[in-house]
């Protein structure tokens, strides 16, 4: 599945109350950011049942705010609607691997 673009206003009925969804947050002048997206896309080719979701938090400041993603690259893991777990920071695959087969 590929990594899709979330903005504020489908952000409620993109993670919903159903399901899980990995939400990375970057921004365009991130460095380490343009290291984690291409990780975050070949993860989500290998777990097709969870959506993954990459948001801009320079647009999205308010949903940046409010899933306290002050640091970039910031990685959600939201399942049923509630925030599992977070990954601050250029994180290896193994750590992803680990939080996703733990939220399912």
């Amino acid at each position: 599945m590929a990594v899709i673009q979330l903005t504020e206003k489908d952000f409620a009925s993109a993670v919903g109350e159903n399901g899980s969804a990995v939400l990375e947050f970057y921004a365009n002048w991130c460095k380490p950011c343009h290291k984690m997206l291409p990780l975050i896309e070949d993860i989500s080719k290998e777990y097709k049942s969870i959506k993954f979701y990459k948001i801009d938090a320079d647009e999205e400041v308010l949903l940046a705010c409010a899933l306290k993603a002050s640091t970039l690259p910031t990685v959600v893991f939201v399942k049923d609607g509630i925030v599992k777990d977070v990954l601050v920071g250029n994180v290896p695959r193994e750590e992803i691997i680990k939080v996703l087969e733990k939220i399912g």
